[in-house]
This record gives C-alpha cells, sequence and structure tokens, in this order.
C-alpha cells in the first residue's frame, strides 16, 4: 500500500519544518527525534491529523524538497532509527541496508529470526553498540551482566531523561 504525504503537503514546506523541528533535539551528531516512536525497531514517527508518518522520510523531503520513492528505505550512517538529521541519511534498497549492516559488523542472521536470542559470545564479539559508536575501552561503562553500555548512549540517554523527553 502506498503512502500518501498529501495530508502533510496540503499545511505549507515552513509549517511542516517548523511541526518537525519541535520534535527534535540536536547534538552535536545525531539529531534524536523527541516524538512517537513505534513499532519493534522504535521508529521515528511524526504524527498529524491522526496519521503518522515516517520521520526519516519527512526528513529527507524538508532537505531535498521531495518525499523518497516508496521502493526505496531512508537508511542510517549512523545506525540510530531516531536519527533525523540528513547528513546520516541514504536512499537504499533492503539489501543495500543489510549489506550496510554486514559490513558495520552489526547484522546477525540469527537475531533477525523471530524469537531468536544472541548468545553472550557472539553478544561479546559485536564491535559497536546499537548506534554505531565503537566499543572500546574508553567508551564503555561496564555492566555485570556483559557487554556493558557505550558511554556516548547514556550520555544521550541523560540528557533525554533530565529533560523528561523519554521514559527511564
Amino acid at each position: 500500500m502506498v503512502k500518501s504525504y498529501a495530508g502533510l503537503l496540503l499545511m505549507g514546506k515552513e509549517n511542516l519544518e517548523k511541526l518537525f523541528m519541535s520534535y527534535v533535539l540536536k547534538t552535536d551528531s545525531c539529531w534524536t527525534w523527541t516524538g512517537l516512536r513505534s513499532g519493534e525497531d522504535k521508529r521515528a514517527r511524526l504524527e498529524y491529523k491522526h496519521r503518522s508518518y515516517v520521520a526519516s522520510r519527512v526528513a529527507w523531503f524538508l532537505k531535498f524538497g521531495r518525499f523518497p520513492p516508496q521502493n526505496l528505505f531512508v537508511c542510517h550512517h549512523c545506525d540510530n532509527p531516531g536519527c533525523v538529521n540528513t547528513e546520516h541519511l541514504f536512499l537504499g534498497t533492503q539489501k543495500d541496508n543489510i549489506r550496510d549492516a554486514m559490513a558495520k559488523g552489526r547484522y546477525n542472521r540469527e537475531a533477525q529470526k523471530r524469537g531468536s536470542a544472541i548468545s553472550r559470545k557472539k553478544r561479546l564479539s559485536i564491535k559497536r553498540c546499537k548506534r554505531g559508536h565503537l566499543y572500546s575501552k574508553d567508551n564503555l561503562i561496564p555492566k555485570p551482566e556483559g557487554r556493558g553500555e557505550c558511554r556516548e548512549c547514556h550520555k544521550m540517554r541523560m540528557i533525554l531523561r533530565r529533560f523528561n523527553l523519554v521514559a527511564v
């Protein structure tokens, strides 16, 4: 089913940009979406007149003046599904997206199967956090139950918590 963006276009680009940016928390790298997050992967969504739109596709429109074709994904170089910084976005097929994930060492075919869990050994062999930050001694907060938490992601989570933008 093709998603219609006509409702968003009727509000005008300036008003759309104003609404869109009211849900964005800009940092040095990612622009974190503070609005609705839905689905299993917690994709950023913009709600307008009882409809929701994928925020990264709206960001693409605001930057380039047209919505991406329905057969292409708006993929993230930063691997943060909540990021709407157009410098971090690129268009690609599902195959391109999987290739990108594999190149970064964060694609696990077994984990893609429903109900499957990653073994502790496999989890510890992952070189980057889910948002693409490199795991290193300097960027890791050790946790007793496993690998630990990325300092960059922890810092972002604390900023969001401080401003009551995300549930703890």
